[in-house]
């Protein structure tokens, strides 16, 4: 890749895969990466880390310049790609940059920084704590730097893996040992890219169809109020 004056990247897509995965995500995937001329290096395993660190030392090995992570259920154009490109090359500052991302299931962004709870945006890359793989790019050049392994799970408290329980997963492990080797982290808020997600569809007690997380609908379904934050009415013409 290379922009209209001299910056070059060598760049390669990737991808961890699951046994079976969504094909609609697939496809998506892949036309964007084919519209960008980047390749797709792919790896299947349960252990995510495990996968993410053999691929990126593959990479470091080709002479791969930037690595773009991407999760398998993510939606995104070529357009996404190229300004998550041009974002690294604009900034050559930044050792990696997300994309805007929301989380499953909830509405807020899959990022943190640390201290904070909201943030002024003035329309740059905003530096983060951690972020996520969904769309990410990473100067290789930056990785050698850390000690290994890269990807690590620790349980929280009690040896627990509940959410609130303060585990680690291997992403959130990665991101906080970047970090703590000297390299920074941003997102840019101006390339906003799709999770994939699942919904209930169900009609209410007005006949209305709403569309729920599934969280939200067997909270519902077992007596709940319903959550209007995950609960999203479907509007229909009326018929004159």
């Amino acid at each position: 890749m290379s922009d209209n004056e001299s910056t070059e990247f060598k760049v390669a897509a990737m991808m961890t895969l699951p046994r079976y995965e969504n094909v609609y995500c697939r496809n998506v995937i892949d036309a964007a990466l084919r519209e960008c001329g980047v390749p797709l290096h792919t790896a299947q395993g349960v252990f995510y880390g495990q996968c993410m660190q053999r691929m990126f030392t593959r990479a470091i090995e080709n002479e791969i310049d930037i690595a773009i992570t991407i999760d398998f259920d993510s939606v995104f154009t070529g357009k996404d790609v190229m300004a998550l490109l041009q974002t690294m090359a604009m900034y050559p500052e930044i050792d990696a940059c997300a994309c805007m991302q929301a989380r499953r299931g909830q509405h807020y962004p899959l990022m943190t920084i640390k201290g904070e709870t909201k943030v002024e945006w003035d329309g740059k890359p905003l530096q983060v704590s951690t972020a996520h793989f969904g769309l990410t790019a990473i100067r290789l050049s930056k990785l050698p730097a850390m000690e290994k392994p890269w990807f690590w799970s620790t349980p929280g408290e009690d040896g627990s893996w509940e959410d609130e329980s303060g585990k680690i997963d291997d992403d959130i492990y990665f991101w906080k040992k970047w970090t703590a080797a000297g390299n920074n982290l941003f997102v840019n808020p101006n390339i906003c890219i799709g999770h994939m997600e699942e919904m209930v569809a169900i009609h209410d007690e007005n006949m209305q169809v709403v569309h729920m997380y599934p969280k939200a609908w067997k909270q519902w379904a077992t007596g709940g109020e319903r959550d209007a934050q995950v609960a999203i009415a479907a509007k229909e013409e009326e018929l004159e």
